[in-house]
């Protein structure tokens, strides 16, 4: 896999890490082979879903339609960067400019 992907959002309660454990299992069933969830991580102020993978377009694109229907889509935001590399490429919301992760 040549890229990271991260889904990111902001945590709102507790009940948050439920819906990332469901999210995370929609998005198994939706990505293809060139793609593999690596995991997540929640920290104080945001969550992030980690996805290694060979086109990182296609893979968030895979990722928007099965969270199509979740509640807290609106909020995400999204970016890849090579693996190794430290600049993040935004992918969603259109008007990104800048993606870190805490």
């Amino acid at each position: 896999m040549q890229y990271l992907l991260v889904l990111q959002w902001s945590v709102a309660s507790d009940s948050d890490f439920d819906e990332l454990i469901a999210l995370e299992n929609a998005l198994e069933e939706s990505l293809d082979e060139s793609s593999d969830l690596d995991g997540h991580d929640i920290g104080p102020t945001e969550m992030n879903i980690f996805i290694y993978t060979d086109r990182p377009t296609e893979s968030f694109l895979a990722a928007q339609g099965a969270a199509a229907t979740w509640s807290r889509w609106p909020e995400v935001r999204a970016a890849y960067r090579s693996i190794g590399g430290e600049t993040y490429t935004p992918v969603w919301p259109p008007n990104l400019r800048d993606f870190s992760i805490e």
